[in-house]
């Protein structure tokens, strides 16, 4: 991923996989300054959620999560 995002000219990430794979993807994200937006739920746990908006505030981009009203 850290090729990926070094290369190419991405100003954002969405990220849609596992629950259980939201942490280390973001953190990898954020650490290349790109923004992200993550499904729910953002992190497993509060813990992992205040790393995810360290990392954020540190790389001065935006970390948010999806949230979506149907119906």
């Amino acid at each position: 991923m850290g090729d990926l995002l070094k290369r190419a000219k991405v100003d954002a990430v969405s990220i849609v996989r596992p629950d259980r794979l939201h942490l280390p993807v973001s953190l990898g994200c954020l650490a290349h300054g790109k923004h992200v937006l993550c499904e729910k739920p953002l992190a497993l746990n509060h813990a992992d959620a205040k790393k995810m908006v360290a990392a954020a505030g540190k790389a001065g981009v935006i970390n948010m999560g999806n949230f979506t009203y149907r119906n």
